[in-house]
């Protein structure tokens, strides 16, 4: 049996930050709210069902053979970092881009 790899929560840290931006979380929200209202439509419900379900059993197959490649998920650390500084960048020569999404529609 292999040894359990933690990974910091805190890392990677694009991701988390990524969302936190008002524009994208409300993109994310707003995709996956369609998505459900999708579902509601028989057939498109139907195909949506199917593609989730054989989504769920390549995920359980495929896992374990991903978990060796844990051990070099510190080498990414690096692209997690510089993605983090080229979003700080965004950050300071677009500013509106944290501010709420209903307060820059206006």
């Amino acid at each position: 049996m292999m040894a359990s790899i933690e990974i910091s929560p805190a890392w990677p840290a694009f991701p988390t930050r990524l969302m936190a931006l008002p524009a994208v979380n409300d993109a994310c929200g707003l995709a996956a709210h369609l998505y459900q209202r999708s579902k509601g439509y028989s057939q498109v419900g139907a195909a949506l069902g199917v593609a989730e379900n054989s989504l769920k059993t390549a995920v359980t197959k495929a896992a374990p053979l991903a978990e060796p490649l844990l051990r070099y998920a510190g080498h990414l650390k690096p692209l997690d970092e510089w993605a983090c500084r080229r979003l700080d960048d965004v950050e300071r020569m677009m500013p509106v881009v944290t501010k709420p999404s209903s307060e820059v529609r206006q």
